[in-house]
């Protein structure tokens, strides 16, 4: 089955108080893979701004992002494998396959199979990933930008 684009319209307005006939079920599971990617994306890179004073306008960051042929979002997983802390570099993992969720959410027509099941598993790992980020704030992790710049 091929995802209706229109029903992000319809979902839109319902979060906007529109009463929608329709059901919107599969809308919603890919809003909120979207969503729940956005919101650990924002809050990782914001805790690494401000713990370990990453800052992604540098040209340093920019070599880096080059050499990498990546942009913030690619990036960020690289940055945590840095850390050669066992959770960290792990949340990296997960927050890359979080990044290849979102885009089939945001950009694939297809139906996405077991969709609730990559819903949950989104959530799951997101709340795992923010979790870990306590590492960064308590000082136990720390980037090392040098070791990508060899």
């Amino acid at each position: 089955m091929t995802f209706n684009w229109y029903d992000y319209l319809l979902y839109a307005k319902e979060i906007a108080g529109e009463e929608i006939n329709k059901d919107l079920t599969f809308a919603k599971y890919r809003s909120a893979i979207s969503r729940a990617y956005y919101a650990t994306y924002n809050i990782t890179r914001l805790c690494l701004e401000k713990h370990c004073a990453i800052d992604f306008g540098s040209k340093k960051l920019y070599s880096i992002k080059k050499k990498y042929k990546k942009q913030d979002h690619g990036i960020i997983p690289i940055l945590m494998k840095t850390t050669n802390v066992k959770d960290i570099m792990t949340s990296g993992t997960k927050l890359s396959n979080l990044l290849s969720k979102r885009v089939d959410a945001d950009y694939k027509s297809k139906e996405i199979e077991n969709i609730e099941s990559k819903l949950r598993d989104t959530i799951e790992n997101s709340e795992k990933i923010i979790s870990s980020l306590e590492l960064f704030k308590s000082g136990k992790a720390s980037v090392n930008l040098n070791s990508l710049l060899k």
